[in-house]
């Protein structure tokens, strides 16, 4: 056996590129609403969402108008985020988990593991804040 050599976590970097489906722009800190048309990816929304929520600028009470540019956008986001990681060896990241549970308001893993409960809590809040209907 050999003793493994010290070393420091380096975070997943994300990707920073706004596209023509939205996203966030680093070098002026805007965000320009998703819309989730044919070739969206959904890890490219959850690095775009979780840059604009670490920089400070998404309200958690108006997050689906200011993150989606219809709200059918954000309900079609949820569907195929519930079904992240049923395709392949797929997987939230520390980081994504961490800027969906401020969206959610929800600090606890309990029920916010996978990426369907996940999609639930964000659509559950959604409806009960009033951003969007049952």
């Amino acid at each position: 056996m050999a003793i493994i050599k010290k070393y420091k976590f380096k975070s997943r970097a994300l990707g920073q590129n706004m596209h023509e489906m939205g996203g966030f722009n680093s070098e002026t800190s805007t965000f320009t609403p998703l819309k989730v048309r044919k070739g969206f990816e959904v890890y490219q929304a959850l690095d775009a969402i979780t840059l604009a929520v670490e920089a400070g600028i998404i309200d958690n009470k108006k997050f689906v108008s200011q993150l989606f540019d219809k709200k059918s956008d954000f309900t079609k986001f949820v569907t195929y985020l519930s079904e992240y990681e049923d395709v392949g060896c797929r997987r939230i990241i520390d980081r994504w988990w961490t800027a969906l549970s401020r969206l959610a308001d929800w600090d606890d893993e309990e029920g916010f593991i996978s990426s369907a409960e996940i999609a639930e809590k964000l659509l559950e809040v959604a409806i009960d804040s009033g951003q969007i209907k049952a």
